[in-house]
């Protein structure tokens, strides 16, 4: 399985001449070329799920809006339907009331989780794969929140392979990755003798100049049951500027 995650930075007329429109192709164009099998995706309001959905046919896309009303930013899992079979699915809110829209006390805003059971039509292959955002202002929310999905799908990752992966807006300090590792789960970019390409950071805010050693270091793909071939942060360009304030991070993953 080629997988990544991409925080596609959110559409909004605060980015001016490089909001969501005048760059969306360059995304589009790097999803393309790059051709994983799967992909997370972060901050896509509906104006990025249509274009996402139009644009990348050979993908399934499933999105969940945080607010509940459709029309505010969500995240989103897209797989390729040629080669996988969607076993199950669902997503729910990272707070005290998981099943309806709902924010963690002192969070800065609802988050949720988008999850899928992926059955590879080639090897029958089950995994299952998280898909989140945590939250931006709040380590305890982003660790309640991480405690939520492995409360919400204990089931599920007691059964299958699993990858959570996403923007977890946390830096390899927090708690979250200590609960983590804790549940059995291994970061794909700390793992010794594993081919890493470019940087570990992933966050630039559109700073095209910014050396590697300033990158903020807050996407990650976690795995468990899995053998991890490789991993990159892919600082992809366009005539000098970046296609999101995020790199993608993608990982190639084996059964183990």
């Amino acid at each position: 399985m080629r997988i990544a995650t991409y925080n596609l930075r959110v559409d909004t007329d605060y980015d001016k001449e490089w909001q969501w429109p005048y760059r969306a192709q360059y995304v589009l164009d790097l999803i393309k070329f790059h051709n994983w099998d799967v992909l997370a995706v972060e901050e896509i309001r509906p104006t990025q799920v249509k274009d996402l959905t139009e644009g990348l046919p050979e993908y399934h896309l499933l999105s969940q809006e945080r607010d509940g009303d459709g029309t505010g930013e969500g995240i989103g899992l897209l797989f390729k339907e040629n080669n996988y079979n969607l076993i199950d699915n669902g997503a729910f809110w990272l707070s005290q009331t998981p099943a309806q829209p709902s924010i963690y006390p002192g969070a800065a805003y609802p988050r949720v989780c988008v999850w899928a059971i992926l059955q590879d039509r080639a090897t029958c292959v089950e995994t299952l794969v998280i898909s989140v955002h945590l939250d931006n202002i709040s380590e305890e929310a982003r660790t309640n929140g991480m405690k939520v999905i492995l409360k919400q799908l204990a089931s599920q990752i007691a059964a299958y392979p699993t990858v959570i992966l996403g923007d977890y807006n946390a830096e390899p300090e927090e708690a979250v990755h200590t609960l983590l590792t804790e549940a059995a789960f291994v970061n794909v970019k700390t793992l010794p003798d594993i081919q890493h390409y470019g940087p570990t950071g992933t966050f630039q805010n559109f700073t095209y100049t910014m050396p590697w050693r300033d990158l903020e270091n807050i996407d990650y793909i976690y795995v468990k049951g899995l053998k991890t071939l490789k991993t990159g942060v892919l600082t992809d360009s366009f005539d000098g500027r970046y296609a999101s304030d995020h790199f993608p991070l993608c990982a190639e993953l084996a059964a183990e």
